[in-house]
């Protein structure tokens, strides 16, 4: 039942993003994966608890059969003695006769909290299982989130860039039509020189 976590955790680092969209999509994307991966383990979760409950309740039923049985055959030890006691051998017959089959009949019972103990150990041990894919979980949705952050950072980052880039180019822009002015405006003074 090991839950298999196929989620992108390389570091941002590795991840090569040609402009704020795509960063924002790969966010976007890690942040979906995380999201699916809590619903499976909710739905796991609940799945392996109501497994659990079954089993428990599957074992107390068989516990609680054996113990009738139990309960029925030494009730029988106690007639068939009493028969004896008071010497009605026709009924201590019929007793022993009962109890012969009541004996091949407890076995039964035994085997099925058998059967219920053996099922409630292999719940069990998935819960451990789910436990121990939940701790992966929570370890990749850790890594992932501080992935996530850097991914952040890096597009605020990129932004701030951007921003300035555009800054830096609308002057170089002015720079160059005032200097285009003062080119246009020179030749026309160099012939009247």
């Amino acid at each position: 039942m090991a839950l298999i976590f196929r989620l992108t955790t390389a570091p941002p680092a590795a991840y090569v993003a040609h402009d704020d969209d795509d960063m924002e999509l790969h966010l976007v994307q890690i942040k979906a994966q995380i999201s699916n991966k809590r619903n499976l383990v909710r739905q796991l979760a609940a799945s392996v608890s109501a497994a659990r409950n079954d089993a428990i309740a599957s074992r107390r039923e068989a516990a609680e059969s054996l113990l009738r049985a139990s309960n029925a055959y030494a009730n029988l030890e106690i007639q068939l003695n009493d028969a004896y006691k008071s010497e009605d051998f026709d009924t201590a017959e019929t007793l022993s006769q009962t109890l012969a089959a009541t004996e091949n009949h407890k076995n039964s019972p035994l085997a099925a909290l058998a059967d219920a103990k053996a099922h409630c150990d292999a719940v069990e041990s998935r819960m451990q299982e789910f436990i121990e894919d939940k701790i992966r979980l929570a370890k990749t949705e850790k890594k992932l989130s501080d992935h996530v952050q850097l991914l952040q950072h890096e597009v605020s980052a990129s932004r701030s860039s951007l921003k300035e880039l555009s800054t830096r180019k609308s002057s170089i822009q002015q720079d160059i039509a005032s200097s285009k002015r003062k080119i246009i405006f020179i030749d026309k003074r160099v012939p009247e020189i």
